[in-house]
């Protein structure tokens, strides 16, 4: 099963792809941070059973950019926001064989902040089995009135 932490690590790699020169903030942003930046965060996981032997998920992701300069800020945003336009919009692999579909693409910008927000919808199955195979079934077949 994949897991929240693979899913961070694959969205980083592809935040260093699409701008390599921005730095990744993983301490928590209400501590400070540098310019630029980028700061990940998955908000309101759902999980589901999803029949006998399955996961739903439902992962909201925010990535905040802080431009470098705080004032004439506008046009470094508006370059990001279509950079990572650009970057989520196309399904991508969490890890080998489990790729991601991103949904509902989303940019805000909050007191010189962009807040670009996707959801990711996943679905797994574990079909390995945990017990012995049957090698001989008995049974007890009685005919009733």
């Amino acid at each position: 099963m994949v897991t929240l932490k693979e899913i961070i690590t694959a969205i980083n790699e592809r935040l260093i792809a699409i701008a390599p020169d921005v730095e990744i903030q993983s301490n928590d942003i209400s501590e400070g941070y540098q310019t630029p930046s980028f700061f990940v965060e998955l908000e309101d996981v759902r999980s589901a059973q999803y029949g006998s032997w399955g996961r739903e998920r439902s992962i909201p992701v925010v990535i905040y950019y802080f431009p470098t300069e705080r004032q004439h800020k506008q046009i470094e945003l508006l370059d990001m926001q279509e950079k990572l336009e650009q970057g989520f919009i196309k399904p991508f692999e969490i890890m080998k064989g489990f790729t991601v579909f991103p949904s509902e693409l989303n940019a805000t910008k909050t007191d010189g902040v962009l807040q670009f927000s996707f959801d990711l919808y996943t679905l797994e199955y574990d079909l390995t089995e945990t017990g012995e195979d049957i090698t001989e079934l008995h049974l007890n077949i009685e005919k009733r009135d």
